[in-house]
């Protein structure tokens, strides 16, 4: 195992997720505190989605197509403009539409390189550099947790300086991303095959089982997406504030590390395709138990389920794509899975805020939990044997 490029690549994934924690986890109630409604709040955050949806498969075809160095430099380029984004963001006056624009800009961005920066993983791999997917994602999963609870005390004082710890994470992500620097392979083709990739019309039409699986995932991660997206309002709803949302998200975030750590294991004991299956599964009970919630020592519990959920779930679903995608077109396969999530996301984030201030909380969160129903027994049906 190559010491140096792990450590590298577990800085870069903990720098990563500190940027999501900043930009995504926080979202809804940085733009509280800016004065938004839930009903803008959600148009802006799932207008952030819908434009990772077209970003994502766009870059990720190219990402299958060109060299490592370049792979590498498009996911420097886009940290650096997303630290350049958020200096507008924080040093100028700018009107609400404007701001609004600049935000849904930096939320795109920020999510568009997560399939870039996992898949990075297994291409080390296939050119015999080995890298702990598992172990650096879960210390990312820390990172987010970490994050989540100094924010969510900070967020009752001063959460004006998000930008700049943004900024900040940003850069020194970027720094260490470009510290990779394998010479013997920056300008190898990272799938290394001779076979040309296939355009995204053809990808769907070879892997018809694979979407299916998607728009089930899609389904399940809707209420993913409205307890990530809306998670003050859900607290707010018990009667907690933003430092209760820091402890239930770090309490999510922290049980990642455990399971991810020995994903790897359990994929290979249980197999993938039953990790999956059984992740998915979990996140359908997580949203249950977050709608029967009566106090937030429920939605604690609920979330520590995270660990068997979304800490199985990512380090299954990457494995899953290496498994069942052709090498040609791994790239396209991770980011169209990732899509999945984002997709989810966007319709939580469009509907949820419009759903909260018509109906509540309380009958949002059971839309969310029988959408994940549906969600799982599409899934479970449409997952393949590896």
């Amino acid at each position: 195992m190559n010491l140096k490029l792990n450590f590298r690549y577990s800085m870069s994934q903990i720098l990563y997720c500190a940027t999501l924690c900043l930009t995504i986890g926080f979202a809804s109630v940085y733009l509280q505190d800016k004065g938004y409604s839930n009903s803008v709040i959600g148009i802006i955050l799932a207008m952030g989605n819908v434009i990772t949806t077209i970003f994502q498969p766009i870059l990720a075809t190219y990402a299958d197509k060109v060299s490592y160095k370049k792979v590498n430099l498009l996911i420097i380029s886009l940290l650096l403009i997303n630290a350049c984004l958020l200096g507008i963001l924080y040093f100028i006056n700018l009107n609400k539409i404007l701001f609004s624009l600049l935000f849904i800009l930096i939320l795109a961005i920020n999510l568009t390189i997560t399939p870039l920066l996992n898949s990075l993983s297994f291409s080390f791999e296939s050119f015999g550099y080995k890298v702990s997917f598992g172990v650096a994602r879960g210390l990312g999963s820390v990172s987010y947790a970490v994050f989540s609870m100094g924010l969510g005390i900070l967020a009752t004082t001063n959460i004006k300086i998000f930008p700049l710890i943004n900024i900040l994470m940003n850069i020194l992500c970027a720094i260490f991303v470009k510290l990779y620097s394998i010479k013997e392979i920056e300008n190898v083709s990272l799938n290394k095959s001779e076979n040309k990739s296939i355009s995204l019309k053809d990808f769907i039409k070879k892997y018809k089982k694979f979407i299916i699986l998607i728009f089930g995932v899609i389904c399940v991660t809707f209420g993913h997406g409205l307890i990530n997206n809306f998670f003050i309002q859900v607290v707010q709803s018990l009667n907690g504030n933003s430092s209760d949302m820091g402890k239930a998200v770090f309490i999510a975030a922290i049980v990642e590390l455990p399971i991810m750590a020995i994903s790897i294991k359990l994929i290979r004991k249980f197999k993938v395709e039953n990790v999956i299956k059984f992740s998915l599964f979990m996140f359908m009970v997580k949203h249950t138990l977050t709608f029967i919630a009566w106090n937030m020592y429920i939605i604690y519990f609920a979330q520590l389920l995270q660990m068997f959920a979304y800490a199985l779930y990512i380090p299954a679903s990457v494995y899953y794509v290496y498994k069942i995608i052709d090498k040609e077109e791994q790239i396209t396969g991770q980011s169209l899975l990732n899509t999945a999530i984002t997709i989810g996301s966007v319709f939580a984030s469009f509907t949820g805020g419009i759903l909260i201030d018509i109906i509540g909380v309380k009958y949002t969160l059971l839309i969310s939990a029988l959408l994940s129903v549906i969600g799982f027994v599409v899934a479970f049906n449409s997952v393949e044997r590896t």
